[in-house]
């Protein structure tokens, strides 16, 4: 067996990669394998070896090696191979239980239902859900064997982790299972080449898992265009999306997406991705494990309105995930009042929140500071950080908020979230800010 360029492997120590050089290496015998691998890691250069370039790699932050076959696993299978294999694998574990007698002699154990279990796993079209992640699958079988052998009853499939190379794998397997609901294909590196890609008008798939795979906005363009037309959740994290480039109408390529995952992309601030903001059905943005400092918009490019003061875009999104980024002013926080729907924000492990425990001098536990800090900031909020906000925690909260900010010397330095607040609840009898103006007043008497 060889490889050939652009096959996905893996080596005898389980790293992925893909093969981008297969011929000779001067200084050594026989045949080599230049690989880029997926993990920054493993490798020891990229492409070149003792002054010469045998190859390049595709990405900016991989690294290469050069291998011998006998350092790669050779036992790759086709979709149905995996699956036959998994699943025979799995019904001969059972005849393995086993106890000893009194005798020492092995009596063999026959759980009860087995037999059922074992025809559910023989027939492959009963399944609803299927688990083919990691089984080393490089390549999709023709029609109509897939459809033939798993039937019509397919809802959900984990293809994570496998060798495929190309997205017309993808294409030739999603349109031999027409009622997939849920398709996983986290760690894949498929190469996209758009004029030879099927347009699939038929495709179900609703919910799609394309995390760690290296794509490029204008991909994920072309394949929501002739692949996944009807998707409504969509999970992209780890794929160093920080900026949206739309030249098209965003509602265009995405008419129904509900449910966005962003996460662990490098993105820095709202305005990369604002052209998010006009997507007309989205109601979850999962924006967690980024380097967002800003969410301020430019109020020129993005006015608010005279009359609600609240943004035109992102009107629809309804829950939003900021957590473990590196926001360090509450006025970043204090700019989401403006988002017309919000109801739920998730917001952990950010600078300000550590500053807050800098800038007391009670042991008062990270949780209450930060909702202490948060729920006044936004008025539609109903649950942070998966806790709903009682109507009494709302009143505490914006209680305690006017109490520590209002400033009755000057109100012009007082905020406007400050200021509509003292508006609905009256000015406070009493301030931090006054208390320590008296303090000091008697002091100096």
């Amino acid at each position: 067996m060889e490889f050939q360029i652009e096959d996905r492997i893996i080596s005898d120590d389980n790293y992925f990669g893909t093969v981008r050089y297969k011929g000779s290496v001067e200084g050594f015998e026989g045949l080599w394998y230049g690989i880029e691998w997926d993990s920054s890691s493993r490798g020891k250069h990229r492409g070149n070896f003792k002054g010469k370039q045998y190859f390049d790699c595709q990405y900016s932050d991989s690294s290469a090696s050069f291998m011998k076959i006998e350092k790669l696993q050779q036992n790759r299978k086709t979709f149905m191979q995996a699956l036959k294999q998994k699943f025979s694998e799995a019904i001969g574990d059972y005849n393995d239980l086993y106890v000893l007698s009194n005798l020492n002699n092995k009596v063999q154990i026959e759980m009860v239902g087995m037999d059922k279990v074992r025809e559910r796993q023989q027939h492959l079209q009963n399944h609803l859900e299927m688990p083919a992640d990691n089984l080393l699958i490089y390549d999709i079988d023709p029609q109509p064997l897939i459809i033939e052998s798993m039937g019509n009853n397919l809802q959900e499939l984990n293809i994570s982790n496998n060798l495929l190379n190309n997205w017309s794998h993808v294409s030739n397997l999603i349109v031999q299972l027409p009622i997939l609901y849920k398709l996983s294909l986290n760690g894949n590196r498929l190469k996209l080449n758009s004029t030879e890609l099927v347009e699939i008008s038929n495709c179900s798939i609703k919910y799609l898992v394309l995390m760690e795979m290296k794509l490029q906005w204008y991909e994920i363009i072309t394949l929501c265009k002739k692949l996944f037309r009807v998707v409504e959740n969509l999970k992209l994290g780890k794929n160093h999306l920080s900026t949206i480039p739309m030249t098209e109408n965003i509602n265009d390529i995405f008419p129904h997406l509900k449910q966005l995952d962003l996460s662990f992309n490098g993105i820095r601030n709202l305005e990369s991705i604002v052209q998010l903001g006009s997507l007309s059905q989205l109601q979850e943005l999962n924006l967690n494990n980024n380097d967002i400092d800003l969410m301020e918009l430019n109020s020129t490019q993005y006015p608010l309105s005279q009359l609600t003061n609240k943004l035109s875009i992102f009107s629809h999104v309804e829950i939003l995930y900021l957590s473990n980024n590196q926001i360090n002013n509450w006025k970043e926080i204090e700019y989401l009042d403006h988002f017309c729907n919000l109801k739920e924000l998730s917001f952990r492990d950010n600078p300000i929140i550590d500053s807050l425990l800098n800038q007391t001098d009670e042991q008062t536990d990270t949780m209450i500071l930060n909702r202490l800090n948060v729920i006044p900031r936004i008025s539609s909020l109903l649950k942070l950080n998966l806790t709903n906000i009682t109507e009494k925690e709302r009143k505490n909260s914006e209680g305690s908020f006017i109490y520590e900010y209002y400033n009755p010397n000057d109100p012009s330095l007082n905020s406007k979230k400050i200021n509509s607040l003292v508006a609905q609840y009256g000015v406070p009898y009493s301030c931090k800010i006054k208390l320590i103006n008296d303090k000091n007043n008697n002091i100096e008497s």
